[in-house]
């Protein structure tokens, strides 16, 4: 019998990236890509970048001033799109204005350094952080208003080829969970799941 003996400094590298606070966003790998976005010590103000781990290389994302005014900490996502064959990234903003809730959503493409405002966000109040890349589209757990003025729980989407939203009726079962649970979206087997965490260390995937 024989062994080989590995040094892992020798095998794994390192990539050193400074945070300024624990307020960091870091989305799902996407073909080997990581993406993540954390607050910089100037008030408004925020870094994302796009990292290859494998050769310990990253891209700093231009800021875009709109965001900047509103003073808020946007809700990110990162994907694959098989069409262009291009990497993209998507931040929507949610914000007070005068007791109005507005919203902004904009899109970059790797390699293009710079971002393009999108026009049809759908109307919501709050969006879960964390999101999941499924079938070529990003979703999100959102929450908005019924016409009723009921508050409801529904999956928005983002198609990354087409760059279009859209709104996908959540499952029954997310409405009928208690508020102490929390819930993310996430890709399992290549399909669209939720996964309820509860402050008892019970977990639930549907």
């Amino acid at each position: 019998m024989e062994y080989e003996i590995l040094e892992f400094s020798k095998l794994c590298k390192s990539v050193q990236v400074s945070f300024h606070n624990g307020k960091t966003v870091e989305e799902p790998p996407i073909n080997g890509l990581l993406f993540y976005a954390y607050p910089t010590m100037k008030q408004g103000d925020f870094c994302m970048c796009i990292c290859d781990p494998a050769i310990r290389d990253y891209v700093k994302l231009p800021i875009y001033e709109s965001f900047k005014s509103k003073n808020c900490f946007p809700k990110f996502g990162f994907g694959f799109d098989t069409i262009s064959k291009e990497f993209k990234v998507v931040a929507i903003s949610l914000w007070n204005s005068d007791g109005t809730l507005q919203s902004e959503a904009q899109v970059y493409t790797l390699g293009s350094n710079s971002w393009k405002r999108l026009t049809n966000v759908p109307k919501v109040s709050f969006i879960r952080t964390g999101s999941a890349f499924v079938n070529g589209s990003l979703h999100w757990l959102a929450t908005g208003e019924t016409e009723d003025g009921l508050e409801l729980t529904k999956i928005m989407s983002f198609n990354l080829s087409s760059e279009h939203f859209g709104v996908i009726p959540s499952p029954a079962v997310v409405e009928s969970k208690s508020a102490r649970s929390f819930m993310q979206l996430v890709e399992l087997r290549g399909c669209l799941s939720i996964v309820d965490y509860f402050y008892d260390r019970h977990t639930e995937i549907c």
